[in-house]
C-alpha cells in the first residue's frame, strides 16, 4: 500500500504542476518528494526531461566520470536554485526522479530472486518503489561533546563537495586535505555559538577532538543523514518476503526497452 501511495503522489504531483510550470518545457517540482522533503530550499525548484545527449552521458557512467557527468545534468535540468545549494543528499534521488520523469514513469523490467523461498519473479521498478529515507526534523540539529563543546549542524551541498574537490587538487594548498574528514566537518555550522567557516570546521575536527568525539560526531550526522538508496524494494508473489533489488544508474536503466 505504500509504494502505491508513494506512485500515486509522483503521479498527483507532475500533473498539478505541469499547469504551473514556466517555461512550458519545465515542471515546478513538488519539494516533498525530495528526501529534504524540501525543508532547505525556500524557492520553487523547476525541473526538466533529459536530452538524448545527456542520457547518452548518463549511459556511460564510469567510476572517474560519475560525479562530473551528475552535476552537469543536474546543474542543466534544475533551475529555480543553482548546482551549488543542492543538498548532497537530494543528489542521487534527483538523478532517479529524471529518469522516471523523462520516461513519463516507464518502468524498468527486472527479474529477481526471493532471499526467502528462492522463488523468481518479475518485477516492474518505478520512483515508488525506490527506498528513501526522509529528512527527519525531530531529530536534534546539534550536540554537546564530551569535552563539553556545543556543535550545530547543517548539510552538506553540491557546491561544498565541489569546494571540497578544488582544495584537494590545489597545488597552493600547502598541506594535504584528507576529504573524508573535511566532508564530516562540512557539516558543523557553529562551535559554542560560532559560526565556522569550511577550514575551521575542518582544523577543529582534525586537530582537536578526541577519537571518542569524533566518533560521537559521526554518530549524530549519521542519524540526522536521509537520502534515496539505489536499491528497489518488492513483495515476493510466493511468499511474501521483502525483496530488496540494487539498482544501478546503467546504460540499461537510461536506456529503457520500449
Amino acid at each position: 500500500m505504500k509504494v502505491i501511495r508513494e506512485e500515486q503522489k509522483i503521479q498527483n504531483s507532475e500533473e498539478t504542476n505541469k499547469k504551473q510550470a514556466k517555461p512550458a518545457n519545465e515542471i515546478m517540482l513538488n519539494k516533498e518528494l525530495l528526501p529534504s522533503r524540501g525543508k532547505f530550499y525556500k524557492k520553487d525548484i523547476f525541473i526538466k526531461k533529459l536530452s538524448v545527449k545527456q542520457i547518452k552521458d548518463l549511459s556511460s557512467l564510469t567510476k572517474e566520470n560519475v560525479n562530473g557527468v551528475l552535476n552537469s545534468i543536474l546543474s542543466e535540468c534544475i533551475s529555480g536554485i543553482t548546482l551549488n545549494e543542492i543538498l548532497s543528499l537530494d543528489k542521487l534521488w534527483l538523478i532517479y526522479y529524471l529518469r522516471s520523469f523523462t520516461y513519463n514513469d516507464l518502468p524498468m523490467k527486472l527479474k529477481c530472486v526471493c532471499g526467502k523461498c528462492e522463488n523468481q519473479s518479475n518485477h516492474d521498478f518505478k520512483l515508488a518503489n525506490l527506498m528513501i529515507d526522509y529528512y527527519d526534523e525531530t531529530v536534534p540539529d546539534e550536540v554537546t561533546l564530551s569535552n563539553g563543546d556545543k556543535l550545530k549542524f547543517g548539510y552538506t551541498t553540491i557546491g561544498t563537495e565541489l569546494m571540497i574537490n578544488r582544495l584537494k587538487n590545489d597545488p597552493n594548498v600547502i598541506e594535504a586535505i584528507d576529504e573524508d574528514i573535511m566532508l564530516i566537518s562540512s557539516n558543523i555550522k557553529e562551535i559554542n555559538g560560532n559560526g565556522v567557516t569550511l577550514y575551521e570546521g575542518y582544523n577543529y575536527v582534525n586537530e582537536k577532538l578526541s577519537p571518542i568525539d569524533f566518533a560521537e560526531l559521526v554518530k549524530n550526522l549519521t542519524k540526522r543523514s536521509f537520502g534515496a538508496k539505489p536499491v528497489a524494494k518488492f513483495i515476493c508473489p510466493s511468499c511474501g518476503e521483502e525483496i530488496l533489488e540494487k539498482i544501478n544508474l546503467s546504460q540499461e536503466f537510461f536506456l529503457p526497452k520500449f
